[in-house]
C-alpha cells in the first residue's frame, strides 16, 4: 500500500478521538491486511506455450475429412497385457516447470499466506522488544543554556516505534536538565505547547572517511526504528548508524539550515537507492544518491 494511500484508509478510520497508540494498532492492522491481499493475489505464472497447446489439442477435425476414428472404436478392447501399466510420479524427475494443478496451486497458496502470517507475527513480537539509543539533542534552548550547546542522553524505546515517537521521547527526556527544557502549559488549558521534533539519523560509512560526522538523513516521520535497521547501502552494508541519534527542534533546524552541520544534512527518501561510494566521493553535500538507480529508474 503506497503512503498516501495508508494515510486516505487510516483519515477514514480515524474519525473522532484516536489516542496514539490507537492509531499506531489500526495503521499495523491496515499494512498486515495489505500485505496478506497480495499474498492471495499472487497467481504463478503460467508456463510459456500452455495456452496454445490448450488450442492445439481442442482444435476439431474439419468436416469433409475422411476419419476412422468409428471404425477404430468399434474394434475389440485391447488385451489387458497390453494395456500399459499406470506409472507413478518419478520424485527424481524436477516438476518445478510444469503448471500445477488446481489443488497444487490452492496448497502453494495456503503456504505463502501462512509464511505471511509468521512472517507478520514475527515482526510484531520485534516490534515490542526494547532498544536502547543513545541521543544528542540540538534546539534553542540548548543553543542558549548549554555549554556545548547540545543536550546527550540515552532513552530505551521499541523496535517498532517510529521516528517521530522517539523524537518526542528523546524531548521529553531533556526535561530533566530543568524548567526552562519544559515546554510550556497553554494559558486556561492543560495542554503543553509541543515543539514539531525532526529525528536524524547518521550515515554509516567505513572507517577512516569522517563522513560518519559530514553527512546525516533526516528522516521521514512513519518509519521505524526496525526498517531504519534493515536499510542498506547499494554496496550491502547498513545505511544508519544507530549507535547514536539526533533530535532537533524544526523551526531550530529552518533557521539553521544554511550553517554547519546542518547544511550537511538531507532528507531521505525511500524511492532514492544509495550508494556509500557517492556518499563518501561527495560528503560536501551528504546526500550520495545512487546515479546508476536513478537513471534506471528514469528509462
Amino acid at each position: 500500500m503506497s503512503s498516501n494511500a495508508l494515510e486516505r484508509d487510516l483519515t477514514k478510520s480515524a474519525i473522532g478521538f484516536m489516542s496514539k497508540d490507537d492509531y499506531k494498532r489500526k495503521r499495523e492492522e491496515l499494512e498486515e491486511e495489505e500485505a496478506l491481499a497480495a499474498v492471495r493475489k499472487a497467481k504463478p505464472v503460467e508456463e510459456k506455450g500452455s495456452e496454445k497447446k490448450k488450442k492445439k489439442k481442442d482444435k476439431k477435425a474439419p468436416l469433409g475429412v475422411l476419419s476412422f476414428e468409428d471404425e477404430l472404436e468399434q474394434e475389440g478392447e485391447p488385451s489387458p497385457s497390453l494395456q500399459p501399466k499406470k506409472m507413478g510420479k518419478c520424485q527424481d524427475v524436477d516438476t518445478t516447470g510444469l503448471k500445477k494443478n488446481a489443488s497444487e496451486e490452492q496448497e502453494a497458496a495456503l503456504e505463502r499466506e501462512q509464511a505471511m502470517r509468521g512472517y507478520l507475527l514475527d515482526k510484531r513480537k520485534k516490534g515490542e522488544e526494547p532498544l536502547p539509543l543513545g541521543y544528542s539533542f540540538r534546539s534553542a534552548v540548548t543553543q542558549r543554556e548549554l555549554p556545548n550547546a547540545v543536550a546527550k542522553g540515552s532513552v530505551v524505546v521499541k523496535h517498532g516505534d517510529t521516528a517521530e515517537h522517539v523524537a518526542r521521547v528523546i524531548h521529553r527526556d531533556t526535561e530533566r536538565l530543568g524548567d526552562k527544557f519544559v515546554p510550556k502549559t497553554i494559558t486556561g488549558t492543560s495542554k503543553r505547547e509541543e515543539a514539531d521534533i525532526m529525528f536524524v539519523v547518521n550515515a554509516r560509512c567505513p572507517e577512516g572517511t569522517q563522513a560518519v560526522t559530514q553527512g546525516s538523513f533526516l528522516i521521514p516521520p512513519t518509519m521505524s526504528m526496525m526498517e531504519l535497521a534493515a536499510t542498506k547501502w547499494v554496496e550491502g552494508t547498513p545505511l544508519f548508524d544507530m549507535a547514536n541519534v539526533v533530535a532537533v527542534e524544526r523551526r531550530w533546524y529552518e533557521s539553521m539550515a544554511h550553517t554547519y552541520p546542518y547544511s550537511l544534512w538531507s532528507f531521505y527518501e525511500t524511492r532514492h537507492t544509495y550508494s556509500q561510494k557517492e556518499f563518501v566521493s561527495n560528503r560536501g553535500s551528504g546526500t550520495g544518491i545512487d546515479p546508476v538507480a536513478i537513471n534506471q529508474k528514469r528509462r
